[in-house]
């Protein structure tokens, strides 16, 4: 029997990297994710509980909550991130323009803590101990068994990193990234499409380039520094 109305799946936000990873998913397949489809904004810890009753027949979600699903026997995977686009941008600290050029000092001290926790997450010797905070109920509030930071190998040999903390040109957004999820956001009218001379003036603006490269510049100096008086 035909379905009456379209699937409804989850989404967190509609700016999120999940939103533009399942459209853009959806799309290489021919399903518009606009008319075949229902996308609902559900807060992460409320989709569990939608996927069990019903209320919802997916969703595009970050760990935990996937883990907790397969744990629970609610769900199964149809495709996980990577295999839609491998090393892929998640996270991004985003402030006002007015903020950042009044206040950039401020603003670099932020990026460089931000930088400095993500080095220490990239040591898979501090995961359990990030798993364990992480589960706290101020935070995630569900299992630390169900929050993790690998995953099996392509050939089932080997674990490797899910998520990719820190290192060269993984905390440097490139201009092909830029110019995807600027493209992106447009496409599914979260934004006006940009003229090709506004793409430019986005991606190119140096003044946001220099105060990105002052702190990462000074915290790979550092991180190389303290590295060889270790060593």
């Amino acid at each position: 029997m035909a379905r009456s109305e379209p699937h409804r799946l989850g989404i967190v936000h509609p700016a999120s990297m999940h939103n533009l990873l399942l459209r853009y998913w959806l799309a290489s397949h021919a399903i518009d994710p606009d008319h075949d489809v229902h996308l609902q904004t559900i807060p992460p810890a409320q989709m569990l509980a939608d996927l069990k009753d019903g209320s919802i027949d997916g969703f595009c979600i970050g760990a935990p909550w996937l883990d907790r699903a397969l744990a629970d026997g609610h769900g199964f995977t149809v495709a996980g991130d990577l295999a839609i686009w491998p090393g892929h941008p998640g996270k991004v600290p985003g402030v006002r323009e007015d903020w950042a050029l009044a206040y950039p000092n401020t603003h670099i001290a932020l990026t460089k803590a931000l930088l400095e926790a993500c080095r220490y997450g990239a040591k898979p010797g501090h995961w359990g101990e990030m798993s364990k905070l992480l589960s706290d109920r101020r935070y995630l509030g569900t299992k630390k068994e169900v929050i993790w930071f690998s995953e099996a190998s392509a050939d089932g040999s080997s674990t490797v990193p899910h998520h990719l903390f820190f290192g060269q040109g993984v905390n440097r957004p490139s201009r092909s990234e830029h110019l995807w999820i600027l493209t992106q956001l447009a496409r599914w009218g979260e934004i006006p499409f940009p003229r090709p001379r506004s793409r430019e003036e986005i991606m190119e603006d140096p003044r946001y380039y220099e105060l990105r490269n002052r702190a990462l510049d000074f915290l790979y100096n550092r991180f190389a520094h303290d590295e060889d008086e270790a060593a």
